[in-house]
Parts: C-alpha cells; sequence; structure tokens
C-alpha cells in the first residue's frame, strides 16, 4: 500500500501545456513527456502555463525513462500522441515519461502570484498553499471518472500495463 501526502499539503506547482492538462481531464493521457528525470513524487498542483492559475492537484507516482520508440509507438493510449507522430519525431528529445494519477479539476481555477522564469515547476509562497488548502475543504474534491469506473483491480491492471517490458 502507498501511504500518500495529503492533498493539502502541496509545496510545488506542475508547470503544463493546454493540450496535456486537456488529455489528464479526459482521462486519454497519463504521462507528461519530458525531456527530463524528475525525482519528486506527491501531489502537486497543476498549473496552466501561460497563466497564473491553479487550475487542479494530481499525483505525481513516478518517472520513468529514457523509452524507446518502439515502446512509445505501442502505448499511445496513454501519452497521446499518435504511432506516425512518434515516428516523424513528435517525441524528439522527451523520452521521459513522468507518471500522472488521480488528476482533479477545479470548475473555477485558483490564481497565484507566479514568478518569471518558471518553466516546469512553481514553487508555492506560504499564501498560495494555505489558499490552495482552504480551497480543497471548501469543494467537494469527485473521484477520477476512470476511478470510479473501474474497481481497484482494474486499475492496477492499467498501471502495470504502463511498465516498460
Amino acid at each position: 500500500m502507498v501511504v500518500r501526502q495529503p492533498v493539502s499539503r502541496i509545496n510545488k506547482g506542475l508547470v503544463l501545456h493546454k493540450h496535456v492538462l486537456t488529455g489528464l481531464k479526459q482521462h486519454n493521457v497519463v504521462w507528461n513527456m519530458m525531456a527530463t528525470t524528475s525525482s519528486f513524487r506527491g501531489p502537486v498542483a497543476l498549473i496552466e502555463q501561460g497563466t497564473h492559475h491553479i487550475v487542479g492537484v494530481a499525483y505525481m507516482e513516478d518517472c520513468q525513462g529514457p523509452l524507446t520508440k518502439k515502446f512509445l509507438e505501442d502505448k499511445k493510449e496513454f501519452h497521446g500522441f499518435s504511432k506516425r507522430q512518434v515516428k516523424a519525431g513528435g517525441l524528439v528529445g522527451k523520452s521521459y515519461r513522468w507518471v500522472l494519477s488521480e488528476a482533479i479539476f477545479f470548475e473555477k481555477p485558483l490564481p497565484f502570484p507566479r514568478k518569471n522564469g518558471q518553466n516546469v515547476w512553481a514553487n508555492l509562497e506560504v499564501k498560495t498553499r494555505k489558499d490552495l488548502a482552504r480551497y480543497l475543504t471548501e469543494v467537494t474534491l469527485p473521484k477520477t471518472a476512470q476511478d470510479a469506473k473501474e474497481g481497484p483491480q482494474n486499475r492496477n491492471k492499467r498501471r502495470n500495463s504502463m511498465k516498460p517490458s
């Protein structure tokens, strides 16, 4: 059993492109393809790139790679790129997968003061962390749609299918 850090103790924000957030929201993407590895694991605030808004929260489960082109071609359902895009080099330089799970999106984004130059990670200031914790207690956080559809056994099968062979 994995012991999770409470979502109310989020110290970092992960800055993501809108198309990645849309994929997470629709539950058809669970990987964020990146050029580098990350040792961070735990809850993160999801920040839409180009805005000063926290749009949701998720857990950073794992980081794996470098992954082969063949592996990426076979696992399209997890990263959202087509086989054609992978073959054409659509993931060139992005051979690490950051596995995100249990993404929950807010109906109304939470504004926060973001410093310029924070391209991937944003350290959340004390006031922002308090605002986020308060916001999380005020809203009812739904289960993710996919977790509601499937029981724990199927969820574990899905996670195991994401591991490189």
